[in-house]
């Protein structure tokens, strides 16, 4: 009798696997597009603190209550007497469950992990240039730093006129801020960089943007761990103005711990991390506040000008970065300062976001240490907000990733009709200072206001997003291991 029960209890179990897997990977690629399956693994299962609650209820919605509802359809059809052959009842479940898990399989892109995990790249061993070798000559007179990660920030949501996927632009303040200072292109016009594998979350574009590598940790690895370093062997941007003689602030609206990205900062050579927990204890926001994934972009960046205001009376250089929220999927943030101008709520969110950040930049602009500020407008990666794109953009329209440099040391000698990747910000935010840099490269980025190919125009970017989804034994041992 006891085997007979533990028997049923594990084939029901089967039967819910089978449908979680289905639903759940149905629910992740209509939701999140194909990012890969290292996204899904370091989304779901590093720290979840501060995670929207939409998202957890649009997974328990789609995702957990139909497999709950098949899971109790198929039981009763295996479990039940009908006049059906046991024999034939086990082999529908059985197929059932396989086509569940192979359909799983193939929409989250696992084949294409695993094969990534069994060839091996040789491009960190030949392309790869180290921080901690390469020359980098910062002006007598050092440029403080503002860098901005506007959440999934594309230039897909300019017109079709303007080079983007949509009848209207919905960001026409972001736009006129590329095109009156340095926007590097794809085009003549405003433009950006398109899909780079293992950079197309947030952790993993910050990680490429600091430290001009894609985030490729190995499957067990791929969570980082509360206290554990996220790539120790690695040098970044963050390190360098360390050692150079910077203050340095990151700013998130939400927890800073999820994603790793606490972890990755704190233990790159960064002195203050604030919060949405600080804003709480700084009076920013009141204890029981919490909206989206902490608080609104608006109070954010109320929090950065007083941020910014105390740094600039320190007396040394400042870099201070931030990160907005309320452009995340799915939807985005409706926030107070918010119009209906458009039929959809992203629109809105997106065009609301667009005059915030334009009417900080003029709020920047305008204090005593801007003359000495470089500012980096930036999307962290493509937009995940999969419906959206589907219903509104043409499905063979190339989407790109937002860039703008402002108040920039160096003016770029070829910024348009180029091809790069995130890797290549790395070196570029640092020329933008006025830095020179050893052969105008490092990582695996090159210097954009250089005359330098970078290396998708050198290799392609097919073959190198290719290279960077394989496994490397440098990688290994000299960012991870070390």
């Amino acid at each position: 009798m006891i085997k007979k029960h533990i028997k049923s209890t594990a084939i029901v179990f089967a039967f819910f696997l089978s449908f979680l897997a289905f639903f759940s990977a149905q629910w992740y690629v209509n939701i999140f597009g194909t990012i890969g399956f290292r996204a899904i693994i370091f989304t779901l299962f590093s720290s979840m603190e501060g995670t929207a609650s939409g998202i957890v209820y649009d997974w328990l919605l789609k995702g957990l209550l139909p497999t709950a509802i098949c899971t109790v359809l198929l039981c009763l059809f295996y479990f039940l007497r009908f006049n059906i052959k046991v024999t034939l009842k086990k082999a529908v479940c059985i197929i059932v469950c396989l086509c569940l898990w192979a359909h799983g399989i193939v929409v989250t892109e696992i084949p294409l992990l695993i094969s990534g995990m069994i060839t091996k790249t040789q491009i960190y061993d030949t392309e790869y240039r180290s921080p901690k070798l390469q020359k980098i000559a910062f002006p007598k007179q050092k440029q403080n730093l503002i860098y901005i990660y506007l959440e999934s920030m594309e230039t897909t949501y300019l017109s079709f006129e303007e080079g983007g996927g949509l009848k209207e632009n919905v960001i026409p303040e972001l736009y006129n801020l590329a095109k009156n200072n340095i926007n590097f292109s794809h085009s003549s016009d405003v433009g950006g960089w398109e899909f780079v594998t293992n950079t197309s979350w947030t952790s993993a574009a910050i990680v490429a943007q600091t430290a001009g590598v894609p985030l490729t940790l190995p499957l067990l690895n791929t969570v980082p761990k509360k206290d554990t370093n996220l790539l120790p062997g690695i040098t970044t941007l963050n390190d360098i103005l360390h050692q150079n003689g910077y203050t340095q602030t990151v700013m998130f609206g939400s927890k800073a711990s999820y994603g790793g990205k606490e972890n990755y900062f704190k233990q790159h050579s960064v002195d203050k991390i604030l919060d949405y927990n600080t804003a709480i204890t700084d009076g920013i926001i009141d204890k029981d506040y919490f909206v989206w994934w902490g608080m609104e972009d608006h109070k954010l960046i109320e929090y950065a000008k007083r941020e910014l205001t105390a740094l600039s009376k320190g007396d040394k250089p400042f870099n201070f970065t931030m990160l907005t929220a309320d452009t995340h999927h799915i939807s985005g943030y409706k926030c107070d300062l918010c119009e209906d101008n458009f039929d959809s709520q992203y629109e809105n969110v997106l065009r609301c976001s667009s005059k915030q950040i334009s009417e900080f930049v003029d709020w920047i602009k305008a204090q005593p240490f801007y003359e000495n500020t470089t500012i980096v407008l930036i999307g962290d990666h493509h937009s995940m907000d999969q419906q959206f794109f589907t219903n509104n953009v043409d499905n063979n329209y190339t989407r790109r990733v937002y860039n703008c440099f402002i108040n920039s040391r160096v003016t770029a000698k070829n910024a348009k009709n180029r091809t790069f990747t995130p890797m290549d910000i790395f070196p570029t935010t640092l020329a933008a200072l006025g830095c020179e840099i050893e052969n105008d490269r490092l990582g695996l980025g090159t210097n954009l206001f250089s005359d330098s190919k970078t290396l998708a125009e050198e290799i392609t970017l097919k073959k190198l997003n290719s290279s960077l989804n394989k496994s490397s034994k440098y990688y290994k041992q000299n960012f991870i291991e070390k």
